[in-house]
Formats: structure tokens, sequence, C-alpha cells
């Protein structure tokens, strides 16, 4: 009769130790999940602002780029005078030397 209830509560022990040691297995699986998961999000995040990062770049060089562009064009683009027509160049520069030799009389 001992040596059944010796038996009986031996296998409750082995029961209750295999029972903890597949319950905390199984937390520990969990736990190394949980981590994988916060990895790859965190890298996932990276990568986005990686690539955002990127993309302000490249619109601010772009940016840069047309903006140079536009300047270069309205540089080449011919004057014009306040009615809208083409301005002359010969007049503009006869009033410049107008101007500067007025200004070397007087001084």
């Amino acid at each position: 009769m001992i040596e059944q209830i010796l038996m009986g509560a031996s296998a409750v022990i082995t029961l209750s130790a295999c029972y903890c040691g597949w319950h905390y297995a199984n937390k520990a699986q969990y736990l190394r999940e949980l981590l994988a998961d916060a990895r790859n999000e965190r890298n996932e995040y990276a990568e986005d602002f990686d690539k955002e990062v990127a993309d302000n770049i490249y619109k601010a060089s772009e940016i840069d780029r047309l903006s140079d562009l536009v300047a270069k064009y309205q540089r080449n683009q011919p004057e014009r005078e306040a009615n809208g027509k083409l301005a002359s160049k010969k007049k503009r520069v006869t009033a410049e030397l107008a101007a500067y030799v007025a200004e070397r009389k007087a001084a």
C-alpha cells in the first residue's frame, strides 16, 4: 500500500515537473517571438526612416536643380519694357552710358 502511495506521489511529482518545464518553455518561446517582432518592427521603422530621409534629400536636390533651370531660363529671357514689348538693348546701353557720363561730369 505504501509502495502504491509512493509510486502515485512520484508520478504526480514527475507530471508536475514536466508541466512546469513545458509551461516555462512555452513562455520562453513566446518572449522570443515578442522580441523578434519588436526587432523586426524597429528594423522596418529604421528602413522607412532611411527611405524618407533619402526621399527628402532627393526632393531637395531636385528642387535645387529645378530652381537652377528656372533661373537659367529667366536669365536668357529678353528684357521687356513696361508695356510688355521687347526692350531695345541699344536704348538700355545708351541710357546707362548717358547716366555714367552725367555722373562723371557732376564729379
